[in-house]
């Protein structure tokens, strides 16, 4: 785990740092009003601490569903990575 002060040397240094959710549940274990919540308070939390926009996302446990999408989309996140082995083909994040 880092703190904030971590995160800013990464920073400085070249490192992205990119958002995980605020309190790390995981997404598909919670209602979407948290889900949603989570996201976007760690995105917006991301970029005002790094002064750089929040594009990627790690889920928590790697788990996602339909929700947790709609969830990433509604705050501006365009990739996100989960614990699936190989890549994910867009096919599969239309239908989940």
């Amino acid at each position: 785990f880092m703190g904030w002060e971590e995160v800013t040397e990464l920073v400085a240094g070249g490192v992205e740092c990119q958002p995980h959710t605020v309190n790390h549940p995981i997404l598909t274990r919670v209602d979407e009003g948290r889900a949603r919540d989570e996201v976007a308070g760690s995105a917006r939390e991301a970029a005002a601490r790094t002064g750089r926009p929040a594009r990627a996302f790690a889920y928590p446990n790697g788990d996602y569903d339909a929700s947790t999408l709609d969830a990433l989309r509604a705050s501006g996140i365009s990739m996100a990575f989960t614990m699936r082995l190989g890549p994910c083909p867009a096919a599969a994040l239309r239908a989940a």
